[in-house]
């Protein structure tokens, strides 16, 4: 084969495999994603469950200086008996929240 043979089919090789790679990267380009659709959907919404939030306590701790006893110190028992009135205004509060809200629970039937 000549020189001239062999140059041509070189040519000839290197042309198909540049058409080649053009093909598969003009498979590859991107595909434009069509436009997102919005859907307005008007829905009819219930009535509020609770109708009437309960009223929050007036919690006396945080409030003023730390109660001191008759020599000065601090009496950790008023500090404790004023926590404790605390604690219960938010028992009570939480189960008025409970009651308020008991309307709105559904419980399935598989768990009754």
């Amino acid at each position: 084969m000549s020189e001239l043979k062999k140059l041509l089919a070189q040519c000839a090789i290197a042309v198909a495999a540049c058409l080649g790679t053009l093909v598969i990267a003009g498979c590859a380009a991107p595909v434009q994603a069509p436009a997102p659709e919005v859907v307005v959907v008007e829905k009819k919404v219930k009535d509020p469950c609770i109708s009437e939030a309960p009223a929050r306590p007036a919690y006396a701790t945080g409030k003023g200086d730390y109660p001191v006893d008759a020599k000065g110190q601090p009496d950790d028992a008023k500090a404790a008996a004023i926590l404790g009135q605390d604690f219960e205004l938010a028992d009570q509060y939480g189960k008025r929240w409970e009651a308020a809200a008991a309307g709105c629970v559904k419980v399935p039937a598989a768990n009754l």
